[in-house]
Parts: structure tokens; sequence; C-alpha cells
């Protein structure tokens, strides 16, 4: 139990013995940690002495991460998705935007505060390099083992690399910054540009998500088409001579149908056609002039409609006198071989589209 005076603000309180001999080995230009060495430039303690730091920091974190603990104090359990806990993550958070902020005032690397920033970056090369390479390590390893990519404690989600809290975190956060950036007029995506009505991105920046998420659909269901699957779940093999599976099928048929339905009646309370959705109906009618022309165009019925051809074959013998695509071509061979109309036979070739619209 403590002294009651200790509590009071009028009394200094001494340091402790190992912060004493600390300062003492730093004044003589010591390692603060083990007083045999110099320290290295800029620290406080030697490298090998680093090293124990680092290592016996990383079993620590391993071990409150295994744990389910705050990486930092490990005492309370962290947020759903991070690794810390709601009072040391805000913290870690200030000290990190404060650094930040001095770093970037002195155009240097965030990160290291040692060298500039890549071009339109703000970190140097040799920490993205590094950074890069540390999370490919970290998330193969993770992933070998079956473990979220992002946290390493649960397992990943079915056909994901993260789990299912974390996922769900980086959904609320991505939400949470897509707002921020359009209630402040600027794209989601560039940054720079002001976004499209309706939309949270610019024009280009569209453009290309577009163009992105239509390859990756063709490549998905190429693959998915070359392994026998459907091509929209990738989980069963597609029906016969089909690309989806039964479920599926049906899935799109119902799904089709309601969006048909619900197009149209939109379409039809604006007064406009119920078909394009670009111009008013005619009287009593659901369908512009346009839409119905092109639905009653001869080329909209599938066969075209061939033109007529004839067919010459002498009577007494057999002899076929070829065939020809009109009546004209037929009079000048039967002139060319001397017969009349009497010695052959004519056999006449219609096309089936043009005998259904001949009445």
């Amino acid at each position: 139990m403590c002294c009651p005076a200790d509590a009071s603000p009028n009394i200094m309180k001494t340091p402790s013995l190992a912060a004493r001999r600390r300062n003492t080995r730093l004044a003589a230009g010591l390692c603060g940690s083990c007083g045999k060495r110099a320290p290295e430039e800029g620290r406080t303690a030697c490298r090998p002495c680093l090293d124990i730091h680092r290592e016996d920091s990383r079993r620590r974190r391993q071990r409150r991460s295994l744990q389910c603990l705050c990486l930092d104090c490990g005492n309370a359990a962290p947020v759903p998705g991070r690794l810390r806990c709601k009072s040391c993550g805000e913290s870690r958070n200030r000290r990190r935007r404060t650094r930040r902020s001095e770093r970037t005032s002195q155009g240097l690397c965030i990160h290291c505060g040692a060298r500039p920033p890549a071009a339109d970056r703000s970190a140097c090369r040799p920490c993205l390099d590094n950074r890069n390479q540390h999370l490919r390590k970290q998330g193969e390893l993770r992933a070998a083992a079956g473990l979220c990519k992002q946290c390493g404690r649960n397992p990943a989600a079915d056909g994901r690399v993260h789990c299912r809290p974390c996922l769900d975190a980086g959904k609320a956060s991505q939400a949470a910054s897509v707002a921020r950036r359009v209630t402040a007029g600027i794209c989601a995506r560039c940054r720079q540009e002001p976004p499209r009505p309706g939309s949270p991105h610019c024009a280009s920046c569209g453009e290309r998500l577009r163009i992105s998420a239509r390859d990756h659909m063709r490549r998905r269901t190429a693959a998915r088409r070359a392994q026998g699957l459907c091509t929209r779940c990738g989980k069963v093999p597609a029906l016969p001579d089909a690309d989806n599976c039964e479920v599926c099928r049906d899935y799109c048929r119902v799904t089709a149908l309601a969006r048909f339905r619900r197009n149209s009646a939109a379409r039809q309370d604006a007064g406009l056609c119920v078909r394009c959705g670009e111009r008013p109906p005619e009287h009593g009618t659901l369908e512009c002039r346009p839409c119905k022309d092109r639905q009653r165009a001869i080329a909209s019925r599938g066969i075209p409609p061939l033109p007529a051809r004839y067919t010459v074959t002498e009577l007494a013998t057999g002899t076929d006198h070829g065939t020809w695509d009109s009546l004209a071509e037929v009079a000048a061979a039967l002139a060319y071989a001397k017969l009349t109309p009497e010695d052959v036979e004519i056999v006449t070739d219609h096309s089936p589209t043009a005998t259904l619209i001949a009445w």
C-alpha cells in the first residue's frame, strides 16, 4: 500500500534505479541497455540489443495476437477487424498523424524521415519496396496456414483471403471513405476531379473501372467455361450445352423477368416507351413507332427472304440444264439447248421466309 503523501503534486518523484542506470550509460556514450558498446547513430541502444528488443517484441505481439488481445497494451480485446483496442488505436493514429504531418512539411519520407519521397508518393522508394516485400511475404505465410492475410488470427472465409470480421471492417471503412470524399465534392478514386451525378467517381475513373470490371468478368467466365463450371457461381458443373447450372439459370430467368417488369412499369408511369424508354409511345399502345418498326422488320424474323431459284431438267433424258436465278436466264438456257417449255420440268426453290410473308 502506497503512502498518501506520494499522491501529492508537490512532491518530486525520483527516477527508478533502472532509469538512473540508463541515463548514466547514455551520458557516458554507451548503450543504455547493456552498457558495453556504443549505441547506433540516432538510437539509444547498440545493434545486438536492438535485435534482442525486436525479437522480444515480435514474440510478445505474436503471443497477444494468438490470445486475441491488443498488441500494444495486452489488456483489452482489439476492435473487430483491427489489431489494437480502441484507446491504443486512437493513440497510435494520433502519433502517426503528427509524425506524418511533420515529415511531410519537411519534404521527407513519412516512414523513415531520412530521404525525400518518390514522385507522386508520400514515402521513398526503398521504404515502399521494403513494405511491399514484407506484406507479400506475410500474406503468403498466413494464406499457406489458412489464416486471414489481414489479422492472421481467424481462418479465412470461403473463397476469400480475409476473415469475415476483416471483410466487414474493410467494407465499412471503404464506405465511410467514399462518403467523405463524395461529400467533399471529389472523386472517390482519384480525389481530384468532381464526381459524375449519381456516381462516386469522375468520368475517367468510372470508365477505367468499367473496362477493368468487364475484362475481369470475361477472364473469369472463360476460365470457368474451360473447367466446365457454371460461369455465374463457379461451384457446380454447368448444364449440357449451357453456361449456367440449373439453379443459376432459374435465378437469372426470375431476376430478368422481375427487372423487365419493374423497368416497364417505371417507363409506363413516366409516359415513355416500355421497350426503349426514350420516346413517348403511340396512342393506345405501349411502344413507340421506331420500336414497333424494328420488331416488325423482316430482318428480325430470323431467316432472310432469299431470292427464288429455278432448276431446269429435261423430261426425255433427265439431263440437268442447271439452276438459274431468274426466268430470263431459264428462257436463254432453253433457247441454247433448242428446247421448249413442254420438253423440260422447271422446279422453283422458294425461301421459307418469302413463303410466309407472301400473303
